[in-house]
């Protein structure tokens, strides 16, 4: 199933590693130290436009959106309402 992680951003369910609230996690010196190094090596895609809610985690990327947690759930629970054609 394809996931609507925010603007025109899709993801297939399996890809996704974790999905992180930003108001809890965000303030921790390990995620800063993570959010950082993930920049530093350019696999961070902002799609928040600077003002993050969540963390959601794949293998080879870290995606910053303005999507709640609460929202990315109820999206991969019912498919993001996408088919995944594989």
């Amino acid at each position: 199933m394809l996931v609507n992680i925010g603007g025109e951003a899709v993801l297939r369910s399996r890809e996704i590693i974790g999905v992180f609230d930003l108001q809890t996690v965000g303030e921790s010196p390990v995620t800063k130290e993570f959010l950082d190094l993930a920049r530093t090596e350019g696999t961070t895609v902002d799609l928040s436009g600077g003002n993050p809610k969540s963390l959601i985690l794949t293998a080879d990327k870290v995606f910053l959106t303005t999507v709640s947690i609460g929202t990315i759930k109820k999206r991969a629970m019912k498919g993001g309402g996408l088919e995944d054609s594989e």
